[in-house]
């Protein structure tokens, strides 16, 4: 048996009719270190996509009761967990007009029949991506290094106008966040995820910065099952890292002292009649 692929396990949603084809696919996935749920038909594939969130959906075309098409067009319509998971078409027919009927109902990428072991690998690849590194242990809130060097560079004022628009900068892109997951686009969530985690390693906030960034990679392999999974965790994460932000108050630096004045200059002027005098002084003596 070939070892299990690198990366995450996916749970997978396999919707075929054909117990052997089915059987078969399933044993392919666990054997690549995934774990395939089964429907036997497209609205059972349907039903389980509405009740449960899957990494990915791998759906036969030619089915009762709801044919593939008719099944995918039903999961991206219903505001199910597996709204935003990618559909994999499982089929033989691959003519230009049927992956365009097929692209327009919602599929991601299309699989031709039969599918291989190694086949299977590849396809999965992307989104399984590399294995996660693991966490750092006690990664901060606040990176305090980093947030000192910012206020060393802009002055407390330039800190707190920068700090002002970070915060507001950043409602606007985690609302865009949310509005692009719930409507399925990637790109733009993607797009959202990555111009806030910049903004949020410059201000030092470790953690959001690390979420940002696996939001970002997960819409980069439009894992919407996963960026549902994780996106919960943006809004309290960003209060707590905005308030942290906002509770600091850098002193305003004190001017440097001015030298002291210096000493007047002994010189003494003296008049024109002080000097002659002096002078007939010394000639008297």
């Amino acid at each position: 048996a070939p070892a299990p692929a690198p990366g995450r396990a996916l749970e997978v949603l396999v919707v075929e009719d054909n117990t052997i084809n089915r059987t078969v696919l399933c044993e392919m996935l666990r054997r690549a270190g995934h774990r395939p749920s089964e429907a036997r038909n497209g609205q059972e594939g349907v039903d389980l996509a509405l009740a449960q969130r899957f990494d990915l959906i791998m759906m036969d075309m030619n089915m009762p009761v709801l044919n593939g098409i008719e099944a995918t067009a039903a999961i991206r319509a219903a505001p199910g967990p597996s709204r935003m998971a990618p559909i994999y078409a499982v089929t033989a027919n691959v003519l230009p007009e049927a992956r365009a009927q097929l692209e327009a109902a919602g599929v991601t990428q299309v699989l031709t029949k039969p599918i291989t072991r190694t086949g299977l690998v590849h396809a999965l690849a992307a989104l399984a991506g590399p294995a996660p590194p693991p966490a750092p242990q006690g990664t901060p809130l606040i990176d305090e290094e980093v947030l000192t060097d910012l206020i060393d560079a802009l002055g407390p004022a330039g800190f707190a106008e920068t700090r002002a628009l970070f915060l507001a900068d950043g409602e606007k892109q985690i609302a865009e966040m949310t509005r692009a997951a719930e409507a399925g686009d990637f790109e733009a969530h993607g797009r959202a995820a990555h111009r806030l985690a910049g903004a949020a390693a410059l201000m030092g906030a470790a953690r959001l910065r690390r979420l940002l960034g696996t939001l970002e990679n997960e819409a980069r392999a439009q894992a919407g099952a996963r960026i549902a999974e994780l996106l919960p965790d943006l809004a309290p994460l960003w209060r707590e890292s905005s308030a942290a932000l906002c509770a600091i108050t850098p002193a305003e630096t004190a001017a440097p002292p001015r030298p002291p004045p210096p000493p007047p200059l002994a010189i003494f002027a003296q008049r024109p009649q002080d000097g002659a005098e002096s002078l007939k002084n010394k000639r008297n003596l």
